[in-house]
């Protein structure tokens, strides 16, 4: 399973990510990873939306702090510390990108799961206070990556 994955080494710990892009098409998306110091391996989640200008859909910033996901009609919910969040525009102010990135909590390896074996997948990052938010429909390569990243978890954490 490690082979389908992009591996970087940084900072004395190996990265085993989906090929996610730096500028992937306006919208919000999840993109777990596993981390390994050589000895054991945590699951990180990872909540991205990036925006640019030339999206029609003018979302701008959300400045979210939690996550509605509807997987194959169940819904589950997150919410987020938002000193967690990391805000980066790019300095000719033509893209803009929030994250949330951390160890996976318990609510939030069960909605991985839940997807990593789902048909229908619909996922909302927004602001609790204020409704912004930016939806996403995310595609079967979406969830086949989650599923592939959750064996690849599941195989690993066996192993130690």
């Amino acid at each position: 399973l490690a082979s389908a994955f992009e591996v970087e080494k940084r900072n004395g710990l190996t990265l085993y990510t989906g090929h996610y892009p730096k500028k992937p098409a306006p919208g919000v998306y999840l993109r777990p990873f596993v981390v390994s110091d050589g000895v054991s391996y945590a699951l990180k989640f990872d909540v991205y939306y990036y925006y640019n200008i030339d999206d029609p859909q003018q979302t701008a910033w959300v400045h979210g702090d939690a996550l509605a996901a509807s997987v194959d009609g169940r819904s589950y919910h997150l919410a987020f510390n938002t000193k967690e969040r990391r805000d980066k525009m790019s300095p000719d102010a033509e893209n803009l990108a929030e994250n949330y990135v951390h160890d996976a909590t318990k609510e939030e390896t069960a909605l991985l799961r839940a997807i990593s074996n789902a048909q229908n997948v619909s996922i909302t990052y927004y602001q609790q206070a204020t409704g912004d938010a930016r939806s996403q429909t995310l595609s079967r390569e979406d969830i086949k990556k989650i599923h592939d990243m959750m064996a690849f978890y599941d195989a690993v954490a066996q192993e130690n």
